[in-house]
């Protein structure tokens, strides 16, 4: 018996309590292929985007940032991918697990770019802020 559970895939499914219209929406990490599939709920990162990606697969290696957002009945974990976003509601059923393996997962990925790090991003922003009214300032004097 235990062989035939070691033979079987591991994969951890996460998916949303409710499916207005038939929209489905669904993560699915794939451990023994080393790939996580997005249905319906992955927003990529293209100009003029329409809506999420009907579905997308990534490996491990593409998932950049794992991180807990909100709290209470507002918590979410926002998952960031070099092609895209997820934003995954503490309702979903799976959850807790998948948040657990994404987390990991994130943690032994490269970083992420700036566009999906707040800290610093917005340090960033603030000193280009400052640089063109300095630059500014300057030039009126």
């Amino acid at each position: 018996m235990s062989e035939d559970s070691a033979d079987e895939p591991l994969v951890i499914e996460c998916f949303d309590r409710d499916h207005p219209g038939g929209f489905e929406r669904r993560i699915a990490i794939d451990v023994d292929r080393r790939v996580v599939t997005f249905i319906n709920c992955l927003w990529p990162r293209r100009f003029l985007v329409r809506g999420y990606e009907p579905q997308h697969t990534c490996p491990f290696d593409d998932v950049l940032e794992a991180r807990d957002f909100g709290a209470g009945e507002l918590r979410r974990l926002v998952i960031a991918t070099r092609t895209g976003r997820c934003a995954v509601s503490a309702d979903w059923i799976g959850f807790e697990e998948l948040r657990e393996a994404l987390q990991k997962i994130a943690s032994v990925t490269e970083s992420g770019s700036a566009m999906d790090n707040p800290g610093i991003l917005i340090p960033t922003m603030v000193v280009v802020i400052f640089g063109i009214v300095g630059g500014v300032i300057w030039m009126l004097l």
